[in-house]
Formats: structure tokens, sequence, C-alpha cells
């Protein structure tokens, strides 16, 4: 029993890694960008800490990312206040996202219907960056002099679409054998997303053609044969790849000329978040109907199995049975 518990332990310890690797990363990338990088990922990671971790796996990865987070923005040059509380503040969004997506939203069912997908930003990332934005906002606010309500904008816009990003990608991707009707071949499923990705960086690197409709066929194609795992992670890589350049001023966002920088950067996130709606969508509708037709095939089957059953039984029941001789002259005449 505990050689067959070592495979799921290591994967747990994997999951933990890639979870702290990333929300370091992704903080590390915020913290250098500032309000110039457009979308908050890091959020993210930690609520995928808190949904798909438990025990003490989950306490510790929590601890190395919240105390990662006080090391990096100490390291960057952070005071020493505002570099406690933010991590507090991302923990408390994290909490709340997942506790939302758990209670209303069903995201501790096996596979995630086109609803969760739809109810898990609406109804549990969304109030959660609002809530985080009140205290988060609040000390921007204080310390930077401004306005709370341009400083809660500031917070809860970036963080809502960090978290839209990430925690559908890593909710389905940690679903991805509950969706056997879009398994595909390693080849092709890297293949798919790796050329997904090769496309954003081609779109988004140039500032001459407004290339944004380019993305959505190739989503398209990925949703239909990837699934909803496949059509998060290619929303993820849309944001990833497309944000950053837009704040290093690459993308065809920047061809809006009667916007200043702040526009641009959400005009961009515009498209990120028509992308990422728009894959899900897609793919959330086809999970559903493959899903239905896979379960008319197996009632199907069944009825047919039942009625085969039937007649062989009717045919057994009305099958003549072997007479045996009644009188004694006719058992001595059949013997």
């Amino acid at each position: 029993m505990a050689g067959g518990d070592r495979p799921k332990r290591v994967t747990r310890a994997v999951v933990a890694i890639c979870l702290a690797s990333g929300y370091l990363a992704s903080l590390t990338f915020n913290l250098r960008m500032g309000e110039s990088a457009g979308v908050w990922t890091s959020p993210g990671f930690l609520a995928g800490a808190v949904m798909l971790l438990s025990g003490p796996l989950r306490i510790a990865t929590l601890g190395v990312c919240l105390g990662g987070n006080v090391a990096i923005a100490l390291w960057l040059g952070g005071a020493l206040v505002p570099s406690v509380l933010f991590p507090l503040v991302n923990l408390a969004e994290a909490v709340i996202t997942a506790h939302l997506a758990w209670t209303f939203c069903g995201a501790r069912s096996r596979r995630l219907s086109l609803r969760a997908l739809i109810l898990i930003p609406l109804a549990a990332i969304l109030p959660a960056a609002i809530v985080g934005g009140l205290f988060g906002g609040a000390i921007l606010a204080a310390q930077g002099g401004r306005p709370f309500l341009e400083a809660w904008a500031e917070w809860v816009l970036p963080t809502a679409l960090g978290l839209a990003i990430v925690v559908p990608a890593l909710l389905l991707a940690a679903r991805w054998p509950q969706y056997p009707d879009f398994r595909r071949g390693r080849t092709e499923t890297v293949g798919l997303l790796a050329g997904f990705a090769a496309l954003c960086s081609a779109v988004t690197w140039q500032t001459e053609l407004p290339l944004f409709f380019a993305i959505f066929p190739v989503l398209t194609l990925v949703a239909f044969r990837l699934g909803p795992p496949g059509a998060a992670v290619a929303g993820f890589l849309v944001g990833v790849v497309s944000l950053p350049m837009a704040a290093l001023r690459h993308g065809p966002a920047m061809l809006a000329s009667g916007l200043d920088m702040g526009g641009r950067l959400r005009l961009a996130q515009l498209f990120v978040v028509a992308a990422l709606f728009t894959g899900l969508a897609t793919a959330g509708a086809l999970a559903d109907h493959a899903r239905l037709r896979r379960l008319m095939l197996w009632r199907d089957q069944a009825a047919r199995a039942a009625r085969i059953r039937a007649r062989a039984a009717e045919a057994r029941a009305g099958a003549p049975r072997d007479v045996q001789p009644r009188t004694v002259r006719e058992r001595q005449t059949a013997g």
C-alpha cells in the first residue's frame, strides 16, 4: 500500500514545486515591471496551491510562497510594512477564490462543466479581487497618497485578470485525464501548444499590423482538439505572452494612437479576456456535447444488451421439454 502511495506523493510534491516556482517567478516579474505589467498572475498560483494541495504540503507551499514574496520584495527595495501586508492580501484573495469556487461553482467536481468555467471568473475570482482590493487599495493609497478609488481599481483589474488566466488553467490541467474525448498523443499536444505560443509571440511582437484576429482560428483548433484543458492552457499562453509584450511597447495594441500607454495596456487586457473566454466557452460546449454523446451511446448499448438478454430468456422459456413416459408399458417400451 505504501508503495502505491509513493507515486502520488511524488506527483503532489512536483505540483507543489511547480506552483511555488510559478508564484515566485511571476511575482518577480510583476514587481520589476510595476504598474506597466498590466496583469498580476502571482495570486493565481497561490489560489492553485490552496485548491490543488492539502494538508502539510499545502501549508509548506503557502509558507514558501509568502516567505519568498517578502524576501523578493525587500530585495527589490520595497518598504517593510507593504512587503509583509501585500502577501497576506494575496493569500486572502486565494482563500476567498477557493472557497467561492468550491461552494458555488462546483470546482470540486471531477470535470468542470461550461457552467463552472463561466461561474469561476464571475462568482469566485471577481468577488475575491474586489474584496482584496479594499485592503490592497487602502495600502496603495496610504503608501502613495493617491485617491482610494484609483488605488482600488489599480489593484482589482490586474489581480482579477491574473486570477482568471491562471486558476482555470491550473484546475483544468489537473483534470486532464477526466476528458478522455480529447486525449491526444504527446506529439500533437506539444505541437499544438508550442505552435500556438509561437503564433502569439509573432502576433504580439510586431507593431505594424492589427493581427489580433489571427489568434482566434488557432485557438478554436486547440479547443476542438485538446478540449477545456488545452483551451485553458492556450488562454494562459495568450496572457503570459501578449501582456508582457504590450508592457514592452510591442503588439497590435500599440497601433491605437488615440490611447495613452495605460489605455493600450487595457486594450491588450481586453484581447486576453476575449481570447480566454472564447477558448473556454468553445471547449466547454464541446466537452458537454461529447459527454452527452458518450452517455447516449452507453445507454443505447445497454438497451441493446438488455433486449438480447430478454430474447434469449424468451427462447429458453419457449423451448420444448423432453416428455417423460407416463405408464409402465411406455417406460418399458422406451427402455
